[in-house]
């Protein structure tokens, strides 16, 4: 069996299975959250930050979701969506941590 091909059919497989669940809970972070990551991972910035953001509604003091939004912001190069160093001081603001972590990850980041 090609392992390629198993690669998407799970991808989709895990999306279908997060929707079913957000289905059933809305407004669970925890599945939110894995949805977006899901999303960023799959290339589908745009989807992940507005994902994000939706959590964010829910509760801003979330440092990791600040952050990850500042990832898939630029990793988008969306000029739709706010700049990404906002979604950074945010997460910075609320963990002093991230600020280390931009830094340390910022090579990856563009790539």
């Amino acid at each position: 069996m090609d392992s390629r091909k198993s690669i998407p059919n799970a991808h989709k497989r895990s999306t279908e299975t997060i929707k079913r669940a957000l289905g059933i809970d809305p407004t669970d972070i925890d599945i939110l959250y894995t949805y977006g990551f899901i999303m960023e991972h799959l290339g589908s910035y745009k989807e992940s930050v507005s994902i994000y953001n939706h959590i964010l509604k829910q509760d801003p003091l979330i440092p990791e979701v600040w952050y990850r939004c500042f990832v898939s912001k630029t990793k988008s190069n969306d000029d739709e969506l706010p700049d990404s160093v906002f979604y950074l001081n945010q997460a910075i603001d609320l963990n002093p941590d991230y600020a280390v972590m931009s830094k340390t990850e910022g090579k990856n980041i563009g790539e």
